[in-house]
């Protein structure tokens, strides 16, 4: 992990050590979690292992975690691709991985749960690579951290209800199933991220280089508006996109692709909410968890 100060000169100013205590693999996923005055960051590498940090010491982990699961054919390793927590959350996390599954994971021993990954309550339905893993943001006006977004290699967007964190684990395996299937996909689907400020509105990018805005107040099955970024020589292939960011006032994203270039939208009021979109949302949520 590096640590950048926008202020100093072009090197970082902190860096974890590459040691037996910390990673060793590559990171691929990291978050900061926890209040403006008291936080860290939590970080896991591709041979699960998850490690907590503090920011103004990152000479080693405060904690480490090793996230395995016995019921691997060939090694209990898993092979983590992202993390996300919910809103208000510390010391429980989901994380997505290689094998297109999606584990909660407990950081300490609470009630009925061990600290680790719990194999038995899988959010199990893609069948490539899980790339993006983002929870819905906390709101004033209706609470939706519970639900969920992941996107992946296998050209689709999944939207699923996480199961509560302080309830016990299931004593025999359980596969979750997603509230839906967004499939409006010729490629790859990179990343997902919920709207900051329109509770039913997230945005996608995928491999063909196309930004999809979706409102699922007014549909769950197409996207609301497209963009796609610049072309390129066809000998080149579509400008793949990897990353994308909301601001924070919801009215512009940024994207990040291939080409090493960020792309800007301006979103305007297209993910702007009515004070009705919540009542609504929820409703959608609910016909769609049957």
């Amino acid at each position: 992990l590096l640590l950048w100060d926008t202020r100093a000169k072009a090197q970082p100013v902190l860096r974890t050590p590459l040691t037996a205590a910390g990673h060793t693999h590559p990171v691929y996923a990291l978050k900061v979690v926890g209040s403006t005055n008291a936080h860290h960051v939590v970080s896991v590498s591709s041979d699960g292992l998850a490690c907590a940090w503090q920011l103004d010491m990152l000479a080693q982990p405060q904690d480490a975690l090793e996230l395995t699961n016995p019921a691997h054919p060939r090694t209990d390793e898993v092979s983590v691709t992202c993390i996300d927590f919910a809103a208000d959350e510390t010391a429980s996390f989901v994380v997505g991985t290689a094998e297109g599954v999606a584990y909660p994971v407990n950081r300490y021993d609470r009630a009925g749960c061990k600290a680790g990954l719990n194999a038995f309550d899988a959010y199990r339905a893609h069948t490539a690579p899980i790339n993006s893993l983002r929870f819905h943001p906390s709101g004033n006006a209706g609470d939706f951290s519970d639900l969920f977004l992941t996107a992946s290699s296998d050209w689709t967007v999944r939207m699923w209800r996480a199961r509560p964190a302080a309830k016990p684990a299931s004593a025999v395996p359980s596969d979750i199933r997603p509230l839906h299937v967004f499939d409006a996909f010729d490629d790859y689907v990179y990343d997902a991220r919920w709207s900051p400020v329109h509770p039913a509105v997230f945005a996608s990018a995928d491999a063909s280089g196309r930004l999809a805005l979706w409102n699922l107040n007014a549909d769950a099955e197409l996207p609301a508006h497209t963009a796609y970024a610049p072309t390129q020589p066809a000998s080149v292939g579509p400008r793949a996109l990897h990353k994308l960011a909301w601001d924070r006032s919801g009215r512009r994203i940024a994207t990040g692709g291939t080409d090493g270039l960020i792309y800007l939208y301006d979103v305007g009021d297209l993910a702007s909410a009515r004070p009705e979109d919540h009542a609504k949302f929820a409703r959608v949520v609910s016909d769609l968890a049957g």
